[in-house]
């Protein structure tokens, strides 16, 4: 979809292709000799380089080396951050426990523990054990 201003003079496509090769030429007789000069070096060199001219070649080889190397790098950085970081208060809290089942007051608890076991399985005593408001 095109949007044509009604107001612009009809031009064929043969009359703007001859209109743009005039501007183009006249523009180019404006550009000096030293200008002219630098810009088919840098136009020659670009097409050696296209052709792969020695120039390219290790060029490209030289950001393909580079850029795996920055590939493999990130890669190992992420892979080294995802790791997940050992939690040491989780080994504390079974030396806690430990602590806690060998404790004289704790063996006792654990000697009236048939005692407990039958007082829960009485039905008068169950819901007063199993509120915990005892």
């Amino acid at each position: 979809m095109s949007i044509e201003d009604p107001h612009a003079p009809a031009v064929s496509a043969d009359g703007l292709e001859a209109k743009t090769r005039r501007a183009f030429a006249a523009s180019v007789a404006r550009v000096d000799g030293s200008t002219r000069s630098s810009l088919a070096q840098a136009r020659a060199e670009a097409v050696a380089a296209a052709a792969g001219g020695p120039q390219g070649r290790t060029l490209h080889r030289g950001f393909g080396v580079a850029g795996i190397a920055a590939a493999m790098a990130l890669t190992a950085a992420v892979v080294w951050l995802q790791q997940p970081v050992p939690d040491t208060a989780v080994g504390l809290t079974a030396f806690d426990d430990l602590d806690i089942l060998l404790d004289e007051e704790e063996l006792e608890l654990y000697e009236d523990l048939e005692f407990y076991t039958w007082l829960q399985e009485q039905p008068e005593f169950a819901e007063i054990v199993d509120d915990g408001s005892g």
